[in-house]
């Protein structure tokens, strides 16, 4: 194995970004969704070999080694991209990595992730570069959510955007 040709990863989203967007375009793909919606998620794998990023985890990998796979996919069903992360590392760290460094031709404009891949800076990264994050919170009823008092330039802003969005009931948080 130690001559076998692998292709660099460049090479490799690149040929990923053109079979991404040639399904983009098929009519099947198009009556699932136009390609704005996509989610995200680290998948664990253990591994038998020495490799660079592999963490001996007993959570998931008992005495062994293993990695982490993060897959952005879109609402057409493809996966616009993938990264080996540290699996050590909380999936909030890596969230926006695809979307940001999309080679794609979706125009993706909103976000989901499970808890893991949720932080309050995600939040306003999202915010500030004008895309939607909408994360699955598991135990949200028990969570507490701060709306900020902003104060100075930041605070006429917040008010206007705050009361053109429709506020749930406090009831039906929970």
């Amino acid at each position: 194995m130690d001559d076998a040709v692998v292709p660099a990863p460049e090479t490799l989203a690149a040929a990923n970004a053109r079979i991404v967007n040639a399904h983009h375009t098929l009519p099947l793909a198009q009556t699932w969704g136009a390609g704005r919606f996509s989610s995200s998620d680290g998948k664990r794998y253990p591994v038998g070999v020495q490799a660079p990023d592999a963490q001996r985890i007993a959570r998931y990998f008992g005495r062994g080694r293993g990695i982490t796979f993060y897959v952005w996919t879109s609402d057409q069903h493809t996966h616009y991209a993938t990264r080996v992360v540290r699996t050590t590392v909380r999936d909030a760290t890596y969230v926006l990595d695809g979307i940001l460094d999309n080679q794609t031709e979706l125009p993706i404009e909103k976000h989901t992730t499970d808890t893991a891949g949720y932080s309050d800076l995600v939040f306003a990264l999202f915010d500030l570069l004008g895309l939607q994050f909408a994360p699955r919170l598991a135990g949200l009823a028990e969570r507490r959510l701060v709306w900020p008092r902003l104060r100075g330039r930041h605070a006429g802003r917040a008010a206007a955007r705050a009361s053109a969005r429709p506020r749930p009931h406090p009831r039906r948080l929970g």
